[in-house]
């Protein structure tokens, strides 16, 4: 007795789980982990622990500013607007820099937002499509009217219509009119 075996799945089957999972993973795990590594801290800690020279690298970001003390340990605290802190930064010996913030182009970020991807889609289901084409015996596979159906005398006759003469119906090209059969 013949056994029916289940199909395997296909490869993009299991590159579509992987992402998934690279995706929870980025989304859900990483940023916790990464956080939990930096203490927060107020903006007074902050001020004391530069004035103490307990700071040895600071970064200014847009909203933040992170920090190291001399043990390594990261803390953070909120941006605040302080005249002095680049002096008082310079007078702890701590090294102090900012990031630099670029904006990018509007084309080319419309560019790599709507046309980057669409091409993507585009380039991967024609490639798609060509294997299934391929793999299902060619683009003219479900062509039932074609021409190679037909038999020959029938195609003559459908090619040069013209040549088509009033005959008897059980001739190869039968006329429409067949009034001239006796």
């Amino acid at each position: 007795m013949n056994t029916v075996k289940s199909p395997k799945k296909p490869l993009i089957f299991y590159y579509f789980i992987f992402m998934l999972a690279l995706f929870r993973i980025n989304v859900l795990l990483m940023p916790s982990v990464s956080e939990m590594k930096i203490e927060e801290v107020d903006y007074g800690t902050f001020i004391t622990m530069t004035e103490g020279k307990q700071i040895d690298q600071v970064e200014i970001q847009a909203n933040r500013i992170l920090f190291t003390d001399k043990e390594g340990k990261v803390y953070k605290t909120g941006l605040m607007d302080d005249p002095n802190r680049t002096e008082r930064l310079y007078a702890s010996g701590a090294q102090f820099s900012s990031e630099i913030i670029e904006e990018t182009s509007p084309l080319l970020s419309f560019f790599l937002s709507w046309v980057a991807p669409m091409l993507i889609i585009i380039l991967l289901g024609q490639l798609l499509t060509r294997k299934l084409m391929k793999s299902s015996g060619g683009a003219n596979s479900m062509m039932f009217n074609s021409w190679s159906a037909l038999p020959a005398p029938a195609r003559r006759c459908l090619q040069r219509p013209w040549l088509a003469r009033p005959t008897c119906p059980s001739s190869p090209c039968p006329a429409p009119n067949s009034s001239r059969c006796s």
